[in-house]
């Protein structure tokens, strides 16, 4: 047998485990991507909650379905495709946790603001912001965590609002709490 032939045998399987390779690292880094458009083919824009609520959901977002009942999830893959880095939690509210009228809720947020910006070891701020709609006025905690460098890197928010069942949370990156706050605004 000739050494040529022998060679273009031994270099069949090599690229063929290369191709292999290429490819399970294309699976893992649009995964989540190909889930999303996925969800968005099956499901449109509007995500379900519970209750008779939806929101609408731009197009790299996507609701995923929790194993505790109750709980909705709208997920934003990351980019770099290992994990989710933003996500909003619909959950029941506790309670006591929300007031009952929206003056009062308006100051128990406020209050809950002061007294996380008088927390000298925090590397956050902290502010009260309040999302108005056609049905529902959300009243919501934010908290940016800074960088080292002092900018922004990630958000909290925490909306509650008196007429609904719910709280609204949103924990991830801050150039991405526009898109979230959009997301909690289009709730009817």
């Amino acid at each position: 047998m000739n050494w040529s032939a022998q060679i273009r045998r031994a270099k069949r399987p090599i690229i063929y485990l290369c191709v292999l390779v290429f490819l399970g690292f294309i699976a893992i880094w649009f995964g989540d991507y190909a889930r999303t458009l996925i969800w968005h083919f099956e499901h449109g824009d509007s995500a379900q909650l519970w209750q008779q609520h939806a929101v609408k959901l731009p197009m790299n977002w996507r609701m995923e379905e929790s194993k505790e009942p109750g709980i909705s999830s709208m997920i934003l893959p990351a980019r770099i495709g290992l994990h989710s880095v933003s996500a909003i939690v619909v959950r029941p509210v506790l309670p006591g946790e929300i007031a009952d009228n929206d003056q009062q809720e308006l100051a128990l947020t406020k209050a809950a603001v002061e007294s996380r910006n008088h927390d000298s070891f925090a590397n956050s701020t902290s502010k009260v912001l309040v999302l108005r709609n056609k049905n529902y006025t959300l009243y919501c905690t934010e908290e940016m965590m800074l960088s080292e460098s002092g900018k922004a890197a990630y958000a909290n928010l925490a909306c509650h609002s008196t007429r609904l069942g719910f709280s609204i949370l949103y924990h991830g990156l801050a150039n991405r709490e526009g898109e979230a706050i959009s997301i909690m605004s289009s709730l009817n």
